[in-house]
């Protein structure tokens, strides 16, 4: 099998030197291979960390429930070709066409209050790959690395008119960013959802021919649709301050930030039932991820309920995983948590050899953190809005809780904010900074940090969510500097 993975791996890098779509114009030819080859191995450790079975994580167990129902997936077109191309293309829950094959799989049937099962599409697209990985990781993952990679050469071309850096410099710091480079070089949503958001940014920022521009801007769109559509939301403020500055201020950015202001204030007003579906679906995520990150186990109860067993009823449970069932030794408690948007839970308690189907079983996340909940409450939303992106932005602490791998985000984050004071302290005279694009960034890279802050209590999965976040900050940091001013070679 190693073999078959360095012919792959050869075969990859010979597409890269000799493929158009792979190069960019302003870099010498042998960038890009190098690039890939950074983030396989950045690949490579992700693997072994991530699918090592005694890694206690959530992101290993989704790589690897990707990987497993990938294969299920894939097996269905040697039962029935015409059974596995209609779970491939259609859209619509079949039931019965699940039930029959897809029975044994967790993430197809989970995010039940999302706009998109992204899971289902990047199960699809794995099972794609599996026709010709050999049921090799590291050839899924080579799959993965060159998606991350396309989306560095995208955002690089979008930015490279606007930095005075050299190229070269400019290409690796987007590519090393540690967030951007580990997330996209691994068997998750990350690399397709950067290829994606990338994608976008091309359409918007650089200098292509409109057919072109139009092009990149609708397979954007197809794809941040059905990778985490929550990015393409976080978009929308800065959209609306580009058209507001092009079509009537674009001799005033302060006019256009007033007027972006006033329109996002004057919607959340006069659109109520639009907001509060926002809230509530905020409100949702938030609950369901505190409860994952404290740990326990849910159960069904009843169409409209669950059951949470808490970890310190633990001793008066049994969970058998292979049958998917708990059992209850001696009477304990339990909440019963609402399936739909109610957050009117309560506390029962649940006699001695009750059993119950599981539908997930979480140990609890070792880097959870409180937060203040939502509970469909627009003003507390507000309330919320300082902490979150205190806790998107700025944390961990160093006394924060959580795993080795905390310290490794700890590094980025003063990495970060380093170079964005350096930027600062060395940035180029007032009337050269593009400080529109620098908008775009920042209107964007607020915009995701308060969503996710607002709904992740749990600091491991933050480090993960903010890698955009993150690739903002550098953008502008890279936008503000003169490199000229600390001796750098252009």
């Amino acid at each position: 099998m190693v073999i078959i993975e360095v012919i792959y791996f050869i075969i990859f890098i010979f597409l890269l030197k000799k493929i158009k779509v792979f190069k960019i114009e302003s870099l010498p030819e042998w960038v890009i291979p190098v690039g890939f080859s950074l983030k396989v191995l950045i690949g490579i450790v992700f693997l072994i960390i991530y699918l090592h079975p005694n890694t206690n994580n959530s992101v290993p167990s989704d790589t690897m429930r990707f990987m497993e129902e990938s294969k299920i997936l894939n097996s269905v077109f040697y039962k029935s070709p015409i059974d596995y191309f209609k779970l491939l293309f259609s859209f619509n829950e079949d039931k019965q066409l699940i039930k029959t094959y897809l029975d044994d799989t967790f993430l197809w049937n989970a995010g039940s209050y999302t706009l998109v099962n992204d899971s289902r599409n990047l199960i699809r697209l794995n099972s794609l790959i599996y026709f010709i990985s050999f049921n090799s990781p590291f050839i899924h993952n080579l799959f993965m690395c060159l998606f991350g990679l396309l989306g560095v050469k995208y955002i690089y071309i979008a930015f490279e008119r606007y930095s005075l850096l050299d190229k070269r410099i400019f290409f690796f710091i987007i590519l090393l960013i540690p967030s951007v480079a580990f997330w996209t070089s691994g068997i998750l949503k990350e690399p397709i959802l950067f290829l994606g958001f990338s994608m976008f940014i091309r359409a918007i920022l650089a200098n292509d021919s409109k057919n072109k521009k139009l092009i990149f801007f609708t397979i954007s769109i197809l794809i941040l649709i059905s990778f985490k559509p929550y990015n393409l939301i976080c978009l929308i403020p800065s959209l609306l301050f580009g058209f507001i500055h092009y079509h009537y201020f674009k001799k005033s950015i302060f006019k256009s930030l007033l007027l972006t202001f006033s329109l996002i204030t004057i919607g959340v007003i006069i659109f109520p039932t639009k907001r509060d579906h926002v809230v509530k679906y905020l409100s949702r995520k938030h609950f369901d991820f505190d409860h994952i990150g404290k740990g326990g186990v849910f159960t069904n109860y009843n169409d409209s309920s669950l059951l949470y067993f808490k970890m310190d009823t633990y001793e008066y449970i049994d969970v058998d995983m292979k049958d998917s069932t708990l059992k209850v030794n001696e009477t304990c408690s339990a909440e019963v948590v609402s399936k739909s948007h109610s957050f009117e839970n309560f506390t029962i308690e649940i006699p001695n050899h009750s059993i119950f189907d599981v539908t997930y079983n979480v140990g609890g996340a070792l880097s959870y953190i409180k937060t203040e909940p939502i509970n469909n409450s627009f003003d507390q939303l507000l309330k919320n809005i300082p902490d979150s992106l205190i806790n998107s932005l700025f944390r961990p602490f160093p006394n924060d809780p959580g795993s080795g791998l905390k310290h490794i985000a700890l590094l980025e984050l003063w990495l970060v904010y380093l170079f964005l004071i350096t930027a600062i302290i060395f940035k180029r005279k007032n009337n050269t900074i593009p400080f529109k694009i620098i908008i775009y960034c920042l209107f964007f890279t607020i915009s995701l940090s308060v969503v996710i802050g607002l709904t992740t209590p749990v600091l491991g999965a933050i480090f993960r969510y903010r890698f955009l976040s993150y690739l903002g900050i550098v953008l502008i940091s890279a936008l503000i500097i003169d490199p000229t001013k600390i001796k750098l070679i252009k």
